[in-house]
Order: structure tokens, then C-alpha cells, then sequence
């Protein structure tokens, strides 16, 4: 059995990135909504049969659920555990997708705070998958 090794910066920093970017999924998620009947689709219009405001209604669910799970495994990630590694990754790119998909369908009101969760999740799996990081998940 291996000593468990001290946690790098990089992981204590992954760590603040992930509850930055879950606390930022929720308030983002809730935003939608709450503001459902508001939303104005300017971009192309949603599928047949499927309202801006359910679209946005069930988008803001998944965003609020991406941004519960990451705030559920940062303890892990603290901690060196790598399923908690592995969710996070997935759910990070989950995270990316939809915001890249919220980008190009609603490129209006929500194209900040987009850009700012794509560019945060990147971040999120570049130092995730980093050499140091990698070292600390594997002797934890």
C-alpha cells in the first residue's frame, strides 16, 4: 500500500475550478428556468413541437443537475479519488456540449455566460488529465 501523496496546487486549483464552474451551472440553469417564458429565440427556431420555453426549461435542469453533481464530487477530487476524476470528465464535456449547443441556438442574452463555461470546462479537463494531477489520481 503506497502513502497517499500531498495534493499538488494544480488538483487544489482544479478543485476551486469545478465549484466555480458547478455553482456557475446552477445559477446559470436556474436563470433559464426561471426565465422561460421570456426567452426570445433569435437564432434558429426549436424542433416541431417543442417550445423556446420548454427547451430552456429543460436545458436549465440539466445545467443545475451538471453543476449539483460537480459540486457532490469535489470532495473526492480533494481526496485523490478517481471515480470522482472520471465524473467530473464527463461531466465536464456534458457541460461543454450543451453550452456550446446553447451558443449557436441562442446566440443572444446567454452568449457570456457560454463562452465563460465552455472556456472554464476546458480549463477543468486540461488540468484534470494534467501529468501532476494524473500522478496525485493514481497514488490516491
Amino acid at each position: 500500500m503506497t502513502l497517499p501523496t500531498r495534493r499538488p496546487a494544480l488538483v487544489t486549483l482544479l478543485l476551486i475550478l469545478v465549484v466555480i464552474e458547478g455553482l456557475f451551472s446552477i445559477f446559470v440553469g436556474l436563470v433559464l428556468v426561471f426565465t422561460r417564458d421570456s426567452i426570445n429565440v433569435t437564432g434558429d427556431a426549436p424542433p416541431s413541437g417543442v417550445s423556446a420555453s420548454s427547451l430552456a426549461l429543460w436545458l436549465g435542469i440539466l445545467l443545475t443537475v451538471i453543476g449539483l453533481v460537480y459540486l457532490l464530487v469535489a470532495r473526492g477530487l480533494a481526496n485523490g479519488n478517481n471515480f470522482a476524476r472520471l465524473v467530473v470528465a464527463v461531466v465536464t464535456v456534458l457541460s461543454i456540449a450543451s453550452s456550446v449547443w446553447l451558443l449557436f441556438a441562442h446566440p443572444g442574452g446567454a452568449r457570456w455566460s457560454t463562452v465563460g463555461s465552455i472556456v472554464l470546462g476546458v480549463i477543468v479537463l486540461a488540468i484534470l488529465y494534467s501529468p501532476k494531477a494524473s500522478a496525485f489520481f493514481r497514488t490516491n
